[in-house]
């Protein structure tokens, strides 16, 4: 991350599982110039600055292997400067998407066709002379046996290095069909997670420059 909040770095995404079945389906029939369309529209709807280059595109044919992403990245203004602070959400692969469940009510039972498992592992190099602000920590999210999110915030002994790790599952043990009268509660988690995902931090200028 440069100064003025400008990310820059490599990217490797895999599905698998149900999720990379669809994918490689969604692939299968476009040309190579498709797919990228399809990657960079993914991104772009997230962070409009997004600038993506050097794709790969892996595995879309073969049945035993994730379906895999892998490009470089810029995102300028992805941090927001304010004097000497930038705010930043550490939780790259989450920032931009919007909460699952925008209604406050809802009419239908809600299925999700099956459960699934997300795990996130980001880097940032800092930019010489800022630092954390002050120790992060969140409590993990749970929802009894079918949902749990955990998002830990960590830095480097050298200062250099924040790292961001997102784990979370749902639907453990087959917990994938809820009535309409659970929605609020479903909704609620589900709000929850989406706030921790976009947890902004505060990193300050320490040095002068």
């Amino acid at each position: 991350m440069s100064e003025d909040g400008t990310l820059e770095g490599d990217v490797v995404i895999e599905y698998t599982g149900h999720t990379g079945a669809e994918k490689k389906e969604n692939n299968d029939d476009d040309s190579p110039a498709q797919r990228e369309e399809t990657l960079n529209g993914m991104l772009k709807g997230r962070m409009s600055t997004a600038e993506i280059a050097n794709i790969q595109i892996e595995n879309i044919a073969d049945p035993d292997k994730p379906f895999t992403y892998r490009f470089h990245v810029r995102v300028p203004g992805y941090a927001q400067r304010t004097g000497k602070r930038l705010f930043l959400q550490p939780a790259f692969f989450q920032k931009g998407i919007d909460p699952l469940f925008s209604a406050s009510r809802r009419k239908y039972n809600v299925y999700f066709p099956y459960p699934w498992s997300e795990l996130d592992e980001v880097e940032i190099q800092l930019p010489a002379g800022y630092e954390l602000e002050s120790p992060e920590g969140r409590q993990p999210i749970l929802a009894g046996a079918a949902a749990r999110h955990e998002l830990n915030i960590t830095v480097s002994d050298d200062h250099q290095i924040l790292r961001c790790n997102r784990n979370f599952f749902f639907g453990s043990k087959n917990n994938i069909l809820f009535a309409v009268e659970k929605y609020d509660l479903l909704k609620k988690l589900f709000d929850a997670i989406h706030e921790a995902d976009n947890h902004t931090i505060t990193l300050r200028q320490t040095a002068a420059r």
